[in-house]
């Protein structure tokens, strides 16, 4: 800080200390993220979906806790004031929290996407079955029971479980 520039007026000190307490609090949230092993996210979509999830759910808790008061309202003690009860103050941000994450959810396409992915992943299946079958060089009593014998297989895999 330069004396002649104003380094020594108390908001620029001021300024200053804040930088160093946040740079200090980056290090600190750095090194924690390291030593948690936290790791990047490999499916964005299914984070967004489990944080919309989870936002929904927080509205509905709450949504039971407003509806179990006996008033949205309180006079504050000494104050004299009428307030808002926090838990509806809480109520109406998880309300938009959850509307955000849904509308993003719908702006993306996100399911319009998983059922995209899901299908590139069935197609890439089948020319790897018809690839296999081609390479084991089948009978032809052996070629008419693989309509029956792929498709009850296939059953089997839980695709909607995989997700």
């Amino acid at each position: 800080m330069c004396v002649a520039h104003g380094g020594r007026a108390p908001q620029v000190k001021a300024a200053a200390q804040r930088r160093v307490l946040a740079r200090a609090a980056e290090a600190d949230a750095a090194a924690l993220v390291a030593q948690e092993g936290v790791s990047g996210v490999d499916d964005p979509l299914d984070v967004l979906a489990r944080l919309a999830a989870e936002a929904v759910a927080m509205k509905d808790a709450l949504a039971s806790r407003v509806n179990a008061l006996n008033e949205l309202r309180y006079t504050a003690a000494g104050a004299g004031t009428e307030q808002l009860r926090a838990e509806v103050a809480l109520y109406e941000r998880a309300l938009d929290r959850a509307a955000k994450f849904v509308e993003v959810m719908v702006r993306l396409d996100v399911e319009g996407r998983r059922v995209r992915v899901q299908e590139a992943y069935v197609v890439a299946l089948g020319g790897v079955i018809d690839a296999i079958l081609d390479g084991l060089a089948l009978t032809a009593e052996q070629r008419r029971l693989v309509p029956t014998v792929v498709p009850a297989a296939l059953e089997l895999l839980d695709v909607d479980g995989a997700r």
